[in-house]
């Protein structure tokens, strides 16, 4: 019989995701390269095999897409020059709730999870959480947001950008007319920056940039939701296609999004609550 895990679980009993590290000397294109050929948003950087930093695709997405950046050559830069140097970690004794309320106390999605001996485990994430909670049998159309944004297939890519840049919002939905068709995030941006600025014969990053569709860096979706799946099956179709948000969609017709972070917050603020403490 398989063993049932929750919010009391200690980390060191759960399946954590993996981490994929690197070295403080690399140059940033193999940290690219790692993201991209495990589909990940972050690496974990050592330095004689202990934990220094980590480095994320909101990382690269702030600096190269920064004017100062874009003057320079990537293939240079060393990944020291995108860690985040505030390294907020897990134990594996800590129990999955007090990864949950560190996870949303630093607005983090993911926390490396680190021995007494200086060893990373793995990684505890939101979506690895969800299914633990309580209430997580609760109904994704209990999730929609309804006034929700989204970005047309051939809308140029620096109106992405910019809605990714200056709101909170990490993950776009593509839309052909009203049926959702691709996810445009920080991820796909940064990737397609990065090889423009690879790209010698590029001198006016500037002005190719705004020639760019969404179409030319989107990501085709390859699920979607009804709104009748609870929030555990939904945290478990984006674990496996490694996305953040969800269009529910009715007559091929998008109606709504489920994302991650709402999701993971509202679901612990109501586990909270029914143990007597708060958010």
């Amino acid at each position: 019989m398989s063993k049932i895990f929750s919010l009391e679980s200690k980390l060191s009993e759960l399946h954590l995701e993996t981490a994929y590290l690197v070295s403080k000397a690399q140059k940033i294109p193999m940290v690219i390269e790692v993201m991209r050929r495990y589909d990940v948003d972050r690496v974990i950087v050592v330095s004689d095999s202990k934990l220094v930093g980590v480095v994320t695709v909101k990382d690269i997405f702030s600096k190269i897409s920064s004017k100062r950046m874009s003057r320079l050559s990537p293939t240079s830069l060393s990944v020291a020059a995108f860690t985040s140097p505030n390294i907020i970690t897990a134990h594996p004794e800590d129990t999955a709730l007090q990864a949950a309320e560190r996870l949303l106390e630093y607005n983090i999605a993911a926390l490396p999870v680190v021995g007494n001996d200086g060893v990373v485990r793995g990684l505890v994430t939101k979506l690895l959480l969800v299914p633990l909670m309580v209430k997580s049998s609760m109904c994704c159309r209990d999730f929609m947001q309804p006034p929700f944004v989204v970005v047309g297939l051939r809308s140029k890519l620096s109106t992405a950008l910019e809605k990714l840049s200056n709101t909170p919002i990490r993950e776009l939905v593509v839309v052909e007319g009203d049926k959702p068709v691709g996810i445009i995030s920080e991820r796909e941006a940064a990737f397609t920056l990065f090889n423009l600025l690879r790209v010698e014969q590029i001198r006016h990053f500037d002005t190719f940039i705004k020639r760019l569709l969404v179409l030319d860096a989107m990501r085709g979706l390859t699920a979607a939701l009804s709104g009748e799946e609870s929030v555990k099956e939904a945290a478990k179709v984006m674990r496996s296609i490694r996305v953040n948000t969800l269009p529910i969609v009715k007559n091929d017709k998008i109606v709504g999004l489920v994302n991650r972070d709402n999701i993971f917050e509202r679901l612990l603020k109501l586990e909270v609550e029914e143990r007597g403490g708060k958010v």
